[in-house]
């Protein structure tokens, strides 16, 4: 949070596994006189035994031969349903980054 605030950093998005640690953050922010940030938390994905899937947990990573499957699968998880239905990666990208600002944005 504080090498956040040396970077000029005002929004954060990240996984609701974290949703823990942004009160204690907010509450630090404030006590330093730093400029306050978003945050704006969204689901993690697990596996079948309820691990968060990353790269620490060996999670595989996208096929960059065929990426849109795994990409239509994670713009319907965060409710991307527009996304979810494009045919190339541009207009996977175009449509999801409208898609989030119009659920999302400011």
């Amino acid at each position: 949070m504080v090498d956040d605030a040396a970077q000029g950093v005002t929004d954060v998005v990240r996984g609701a596994d974290l949703l823990h640690s942004t009160g204690r953050q907010i509450l630090l922010q404030r006590l330093l006189g730093l400029p306050p940030t978003r945050y704006l938390h969204i689901p993690v994905v697990t596996d079948a035994s309820g691990e968060k899937l990353s790269k620490q947990t060996g999670a595989a990573p996208i096929d960059g031969r065929d990426p849109l499957p795994p990409l239509r699968t994670a713009a319907a998880f965060l409710g991307l349903e527009d996304a979810a239905g494009t045919t190339s990666p541009a207009a996977f990208w175009d449509t999801a980054v409208r898609a989030w600002n119009a659920r999302f944005g400011r």
